[in-house]
């Protein structure tokens, strides 16, 4: 969940601090947001910004995919099924005819295994929460042990 902090305040007096000839208020204002700072906890989720950059083009802004083309992510049996085979999809790529939702797909997915383990874990655990799907997260972990094991074909 993203969790918006502002930054206005801490700019203003970043600014004005800057045109205060005195070393030792810039100081005072570095120890003042260090402590104000660690008093946030925040995460940024950016599973969907992932996914915007890499899934998009084919499986469409809401999942739906592109009919007789590329398969929806949306309400399917693949994203909801065995998360393994989704990390191995993501991390080798995908050839040959698949069957999703009781339909024919067999255009290519292209290996994306420069992505980081976190970054397949945030667009596959993104995928599984939204898109009319209810599965679990994928786990960095869990992507880290299958890029590990040898692709079988």
């Amino acid at each position: 969940m993203i969790k918006i902090i502002t930054l206005a305040g801490i700019i203003s007096t970043l600014y004005a601090c800057n045109h205060v000839n005195s070393d030792l208020a810039g100081k005072q204002f570095l120890e003042l947001s260090a402590i104000k700072l660690s008093n946030f906890n925040f995460t940024i989720d950016s599973g969907p910004i992932l996914y915007h950059k890499y899934c998009l083009s084919c499986h469409q802004k809401d999942g739906s995919g592109v009919p007789n083309m590329f398969p929806p992510l949306k309400n399917s049996n693949w994203v909801n099924g065995d998360p393994n085979r989704l990390i191995k999809n993501v991390l080798f790529g995908l050839n040959g005819e698949i069957e999703v939702n009781d339909e024919v797909y067999s255009q290519v997915m292209p290996k994306l295994d420069y992505l980081s383990d976190r970054q397949i874990a945030e667009i596959l655990s993104y995928i599984r929460k939204n898109f009319d799907n209810n599965a679990k997260a994928v786990k960095p972990e869990d992507v880290k042990i299958l890029r590990k094991q040898p692709k079988k074909n």
